[in-house]
């Protein structure tokens, strides 16, 4: 029944007294300080392993050592998160729907987008969240709530933050989506807020840009232009001709912007909104990615 063995060496911050569970203390652990316990000698060091719903725990003795560590729920949302293999996936695990729950008025790209504001301030408000999100007050702490029971984040009095695994994971995600930024109306784009994502190295896993666009119109874009930038210059997919080799602004607008690698996706998604295209365009990159 149980399975999926995890390293016997985990993080030392996380604490339960293995004695107990297995009912070989005879003494109450001592906590150092409140942190590490230390139990009966023959209960020594415990495996941990967990079951397919990763709710179940089993401890069995594996070496004659004294110290033990503690598993709480806190430690078991982390191992959730680290044992996805990609930060995309998380992020749809976060907005699902659990159980009878209702639906959500919020979906993946506004959780990305909360997760970079959070990255980039120290504290922020749910008011915050609210106005760049464009959720009700209700969203916004729904919100707040999944990145908590994920670990990602936290709350205090000065408003929100992300946690230190919060904080690896953004840095984890922006590795795969760095940059974005806004581009005027242009020869590939000609509506009059255009928003450009670049998604790191995924020029070659794309076909047409068909599904980049239909993502986007899945948001309120009236179209995506989708690009990979080769040979320092920015192609169409399954093309060499630099489609913004007379549109200079433009291309500049997008190496500032983006400063893509050669191999790189770029999605330009378009709307009458600033906000559309932004939410459409970063849609468009996390359905590529979650669809890889």
């Amino acid at each position: 029944m149980l399975q999926n063995p995890i390293n016997t060496t985990f993080n030392k911050r996380y604490a339960l007294c293995a004695g107990r569970l297995l009912g070989a203390c005879t003494r109450p652990c001592r906590a150092v300080p409140d942190r590490i316990v230390r139990c009966h000698p023959e209960v020594g060091m415990p495996t941990i392993y967990q079951n397919k719903n990763l709710s179940v725990l089993a401890v069995q003795p594996n070496q004659a050592q004294n110290e033990c560590y503690r598993v709480d729920s806190i430690y078991m949302r982390t191992m959730r998160i680290r044992r996805m293999s990609r930060p995309v996936d998380v992020l749809y695990k976060i907005v699902s729907r659990r159980g009878l729950s209702r639906m959500l008025t919020f979906d993946t790209p506004h959780l990305f987008k909360a997760i970079h504001t959070m990255f980039h301030q120290t504290y922020t408000s749910r008011q915050t969240l609210c106005d760049s999100l464009r959720i009700g007050e209700g969203a916004a702490k729904t919100l707040v709530l999944r990145l908590k029971q994920s670990g990602l984040a936290d709350t205090i009095r000065a408003g929100m933050f992300l946690t230190g695994d919060g904080r690896r994971f953004a840095e984890e995600m922006f590795r795969t989506i760095p940059s974005q930024c806004p581009v005027g109306p242009c020869s590939v784009a000609n509506q009059r807020h255009n928003h450009a994502i670049l998604v790191r190295g995924y020029a070659s896993g794309i076909g047409s840009g068909i599904d980049q666009r239909d993502y986007a119109i899945m948001y309120g874009a009236k179209g995506a232009t989708t690009l990979a930038f080769k040979g320092g210059r920015f192609v169409f997919p399954n093309e060499v001709v630099d489609c913004l080799g007379e549109d200079h602004e433009a291309r500049t607008a997008l190496l500032d912007g983006l400063r893509p690698m050669d191999g790189d996706l770029v999605i330009i998604a378009s709307a009458d909104d600033p906000f559309v295209a932004e939410i459409s365009a970063i849609n468009s990159a996390l359905r590529t990615l979650y669809s890889d």
